[in-house]
């Protein structure tokens, strides 16, 4: 289970990094948490894979610009169920 102590961390490694370094070290941030805090928590190879997918989209410069708008995901018109791959 994740908890607010969880959150706690990750907030205050991110305002660490933001603050001690001219230019964000997005890949140090990224394997800091979604690896060494959380990564220890998830048990399963695919929602191991999602936490990166989050981090990967979310922890980027454009996340904190403040003149632009900043999407998560495309609009839902380009996101489809992707097909059923090889069955093992």
């Amino acid at each position: 289970d994740f908890n607010e102590s969880d959150f706690a961390i990750s907030e205050d490694c991110i305002a660490y990094y933001l603050d001690a370094y001219p230019t964000t070290p997005w890949d140090a941030l990224r394997y800091l948490i979604a690896e060494a805090n959380y990564g220890g928590r998830v048990t399963d190879q695919f929602d191991f894979r999602l936490v990166r997918c989050y981090t990967r989209n979310l922890f980027q410069d454009e996340a904190l610009d403040a003149d632009k708008v900043f999407n998560l995901a495309p609009p839902l018109e380009y996101l489809r169920i992707p097909d059923d791959g090889p069955s093992m």
